[in-house]
């Protein structure tokens, strides 16, 4: 090889320079090390993942995407919070096409999304991290599981001890229908708090029917096996309006349920085990941004088991899950695993932080926990229960005829199945 120097001093120009002898011998030395050291880490993979802006599950998605971060540093899992119509926004990203790698799937679309071919069944994934049989129920359309189960949210009972003190009644003893019901009845006796409780729709009446020993809706798409169960849970549900222990709807509708038993004007209400209203300083989970109401100071709240109906103790369930949309890389499943991984190590459950006494009845509480079970008509189904069913069992308490709701239920859920699209 011939070297030309080019200004690189006097001599031969057949001969190399001294500038170029250096440049040589520099790039002789460094060859070797650049073979030796080690390759550049591989850049990290960004997966994005929908949820919709809900302080409690939007809390545990971020604290699941920073545990699986920290367990697998190559793929980042970007949490992107969606703050209006999250259902119709899902919807229609996947109709399109244009769907993130990862969505958080509200159980009451998860069906209807599945049927029509847009999610990616994510069994083998659900094996690998099992979380409880009830919470796969609402994600498993035709014997295949389409999202991941996220944090397991079930109902309890919070209860104002000091208002049910002064009734003669103690928060321990809250394990029935019937003790709830004589404690709201001993608050409203007492006469010192505005209502013993609040009921507008919440918890569910599912959750009641089926402590009654009837099934609401099966995953075959059949409502209300048992109009005598329907018709027990029903009628315990509509006491407290008629013997004024629960405002009436729409009164009662004027703002979130919760907020009366945080100011201290409610004795009993039965929310998620997310919601911590034990904690006098804390916000709504699920109102992101809202401060925290303070009720009345030295006020004590404890934390117990929603109490059983007759046939059983079972408690409503509330659930998301993520799942990959059918055009998804294959970036999704491995984000998706590492999420799983970080849940099960989570226990499926929401953060109990400075909660030892709802950490204790998270146990009894998930092991009760039900959910409704997926199916494509849920959304329609849900609008009749609660236009004919719900709202004239809560709106005043005038005579009632469970029978003639179930009827006139019917006859639209059949009306409202029929023109779904096929």
């Amino acid at each position: 090889m011939r070297w030309h120097a080019h200004g690189g001093g006097r001599g031969d120009p057949g001969r190399p320079g001294r500038w170029a002898l250096m440049v040589a011998l520099l790039w002789a030395m460094a060859c070797p090390l650049a073979s030796a050291a080690p390759s550049p880490e591989p850049a990290s993979v960004t997966v994005t993942l929908w949820v919709p802006a809900r302080g409690g599950y939007l809390a545990a998605w971020r604290e699941a995407a920073r545990l699986a971060a920290a367990a697998h540093p190559d793929v980042f899992i970007a949490i992107e919070p969606i703050w209006a119509d999250y259902g119709a926004r899902l919807t229609l990203a996947l109709a399109e096409g244009h769907a993130p790698e990862l969505v958080a799937l509200p159980s009451a679309l998860a069906a209807r999304l599945a049927a029509r071919g847009w999610l990616t069944p994510v069994d083998e994934m659900v094996r690998r991290h099992p979380p409880a049989p009830a919470a796969r129920v609402p994600f498993t359309w035709e014997g295949r599981l389409y999202a991941l189960p996220g944090v397991m949210d079930p109902v309890v009972l919070y209860a104002d001890a000091g208002a049910l003190a002064e009734a003669g009644v103690s928060a321990e003893h809250l394990s029935t229908w019937d003790a709830l019901l004589d404690a709201a009845r001993r608050v409203r006796a007492a006469g010192r708090l505005p209502w013993p409780t609040v009921v507008n729709g919440w918890p569910p009446l599912a959750m009641f029917i089926w402590q009654a020993g009837g099934t609401l809706l099966t995953s075959a798409g059949q409502p209300w096996d048992s109009a005598e169960a329907v018709a027990t849970a029903a009628t315990f549900y509509r006491r407290f309006v008629a013997e004024e222990l629960s405002p009436s709807a729409p009164w009662s509708w004027a703002e979130p349920a919760d907020l009366p038993f945080r100011r201290g004007e409610v004795a009993l209400f039965m929310g998620l085990l997310s919601d911590p209203l034990e904690l006098p300083d804390a916000a709504s989970p699920f109102r992101p941004g809202e401060p925290g109401v303070v009720g009345p100071a030295g006020r004590r709240v404890r934390v117990v088991p929603a109490p059983a109906g007759p046939a059983a103790a079972a408690t409503w369930l509330s659930l998301e899950g993520v799942a990959i949309p059918r055009t998804a890389p294959p970036a999704a499943s491995q984000a998706l695993a590492h999420l799983a991984e970080a849940l099960e190590a989570m226990g499926w459950q929401p953060s109990l932080e400075r909660r030892p006494e709802a950490r204790a009845v998270a146990l009894e509480a998930l092991a009760r926990a039900r959910a409704m079970p997926a199916h494509p008509a849920f959304l329609e189904f849900d609008a009749v229960w609660w236009q004919d069913v719900v709202v004239p069992l809560v709106q005043g308490n005038g005579p009632l005829d469970v029978e003639e709701l179930l009827q006139r239920a019917g006859r639209r859920l059949e009306q409202a199945l029929q023109a779904m699209p096929r």
